[in-house]
């Protein structure tokens, strides 16, 4: 099979128009893989938590900084300043302590202390 512009005008005009789109398309998932257009994001884990039996607990802290950013993580409770906690640099995953209580605020900031995400634990009703 060859490849051929020749054909009618219109034909080419198509032609062009499915490499242009063609593309553009290859463009969207480079810039994807590379995470280019992606936000930073934080996840959680638990994000909800039962505290009848343990009102501290373990969390596993997931962060995605894209395009090779770097920030910090800070966690606080109500009335407390936020504390400096780990640096996030790329994507990465840390486990707190069993110091983690409802109200806990995690958040993830770029290098000049701007919050790019934030996340709350809760806590839920009790199970009888």
């Amino acid at each position: 099979m060859r490849f051929s512009l020749s054909g009618s005008p219109v034909r080419r005009g198509l032609t062009y128009v499915a490499i242009f789109c063609a593309c553009a398309g290859l463009v969207a998932i480079w810039r994807r893989v590379l995470g280019a257009d992606t936000d930073p994001f934080l996840v959680v884990s638990p994000s909800h938590i039962e505290q009848c039996d343990h009102p501290r607990v373990e969390v596993d802290v997931h962060w995605w900084m894209p395009r090779r950013r770097v920030g910090t993580i800070y966690i606080y409770t109500v009335g407390e300043a936020p504390e400096p906690w780990h640096e996030a640099r790329g994507r990465g995953m840390a486990r707190t302590g069993d110091w983690v209580a409802d109200g806990t605020t995690i958040l993830l900031t770029d290098l000049d202390g701007r919050v790019l995400a934030r996340r709350t634990v809760t806590s839920i009703r009790c199970s009888t």
